[in-house]
């Protein structure tokens, strides 16, 4: 998605940790925010371009990406959805985040750091 955030440079480490520990050789890319779904396309395209084993996704718009991710599927690139999901079947798989369970964590944390009493 984009790099200005946190959480896409700790899914980069992650990715780049991963990527040691299997052996295998991983390009990381995205637009420089979150609103350049046109980058994110061409970006795509180049992607695909390089004929990759996989493609891990995490699209900025779900709609706009699909013609590319049929492409993708279309020459038996496997893609996996993450972060958000595009409204298409074509990923083979999508992970995300339970943001409900998420929410639930950081409240009994806060609970705990206040001592299960007061308001927040």
């Amino acid at each position: 998605k984009g790099f200005q955030h946190q959480f896409w440079q700790a899914v980069k480490q992650g990715a780049e940790k991963a990527a040691s520990e299997f052996n295998v050789e991983i390009t990381f890319e995205g637009p420089e925010t979150e609103s350049q779904v046109d980058k994110q396309l061409e970006m795509l395209q180049v992607a695909l371009d390089k004929k990759p084993s996989a493609i891990g996704f995490a699209a900025l718009d779900s709609q706009a990406s699909i013609p590319l991710l049929q492409k993708a599927k279309d020459e038996g690139i496997p893609v996996i959805a993450f972060d958000s999901g595009v409204d298409s079947d074509i990923p083979s798989s999508l992970v995300t985040t339970d943001n409900v369970a998420a929410a639930g964590t950081a409240a009994d944390k806060m609970a705990e750091l206040i001592g299960g009493k007061g308001e927040i």
